[in-house]
């Protein structure tokens, strides 16, 4: 349709160019020349802007870090392949999500754009098409070109609707955590010794050997934690992904503070990038023991997970999505 459109706006250039010269060529007035000119002159810019060929520009774009529904301003450079004379009455870039801010006016040499850019999912993105749009001082002619435009994009999760609730909930599960006695762990069993307490005499299991096993804990101090992001598939994947980002980045977290268990990821990463490309895991993944108390954040209630960590003889605690909510109600 835009084809036939520019075609007929192309016969009645013509048509109009025609009647003027003809009335040049008639009258033979200084009126009729002057009209001519200009219709020549203009003709002239539009024809030049028609014969450049977009195959001869290529795109590049820098590096970006930006997240979820976060409106942001990306540069493309658009360059020339050839030394080859090239001339555009006006020149500007389009694609999906992005919104040019301003055209190149009578592009004829390497030129930076800028476009406002609003990406909806996370992700490392490689390439990106884009629409290179030519056209006349009128917009009433264009030329269209598509180009995958390598680039090195870093979409994070987007940032918590309630970030100001969510550190306050945080503090209070890491104050409960520091202001409480001393979590203790079975580490082993031994045969009691004289001075043992007899309160961690196991009795079922002395029975079974005959003689008297003593449990040997291990202690963690309530500051020793580490908080865990169980990516199970579920409805709330991304939102529960949403709080442990706003965590991380409120709270600085490290690698030895934060883990992020799911697919597409691994734990050699950096956690922005693992925070970019962890995808909900299919097979649930092996708990490794620590010797922290580990505060798991997990989409939905789990009965794996909690086999899971029981199997780690480590202190846990679970909150699901539903449980944030619900604490951030009682704030």
């Amino acid at each position: 349709m835009r084809k036939i459109k520019q075609l007929y706006l192309l016969v009645i250039f013509g048509l109009v160019y025609s009647l003027i010269t003809l009335y040049a060529l008639v009258f033979n007035t200084q009126t009729g020349w002057s009209m001519w000119f200009f219709a020549s002159l203009f003709l002239f810019v539009e024809f030049l802007g028609l014969m450049s060929s977009l195959k001869r520009l290529f795109v590049e774009s820098p590096n970006l870090v930006t997240e979820v529904n976060q409106a942001q301003a990306v540069s493309f450079a658009i360059k020339k392949s050839s030394a080859r004379l090239l001339f555009f009455p006006y020149v500007t870039l389009t694609g999906k999500q992005l919104h040019p801010e301003k055209k190149i006016w009578f592009f004829h040499k390497n030129s930076l754009i800028e476009v406002v850019w609003t990406p909806k999912k996370r992700g490392n993105y490689s390439e990106v098409v884009v629409t290179l749009v030519a056209s006349d001082l009128f917009d009433w002619l264009q030329k269209r070109r598509k180009i995958s435009v390598p680039v090195s994009w870093m979409i994070l999760p987007m940032q918590y609707p309630y970030a100001d609730k969510l550190q306050i909930l945080f503090q209070r599960i890491l104050q409960q955590n520091e202001n409480g006695e001393n979590d203790f762990s079975i580490k082993n069993y031994r045969p009691y010794q004289p001075g043992d307490a007899l309160k961690h005499i196991d009795w079922k299991l002395s029975s079974r050997e005959d003689e008297l096993m003593w449990r040997e804990y291990q202690m963690y101090q309530k500051s020793d934690w580490i908080l865990v992001f169980y990516g199970q598939k579920s409805i709330y994947f991304e939102e529960m992904l949403t709080v442990v980002y706003t965590l991380f980045q409120q709270w600085h977290l490290t690698s030895r503070q934060l883990k992020l268990l799911g697919n597409q990821i691994e734990q050699t990463d950096e956690l922005l990038q693992q925070f970019a490309q962890i995808e909900p895991f299919e097979t649930p993944p092996e708990i490794v023991k620590e010797k922290k108390k580990m505060i798991v954040f997990v989409p939905e209630k789990s009965d794996n997970l909690i086999e899971a960590l029981v199997a780690t003889a480590n202190p846990f605690e679970i909150y699901t999505y539903q449980d944030i909510k619900r604490l951030e109600g009682q704030q």
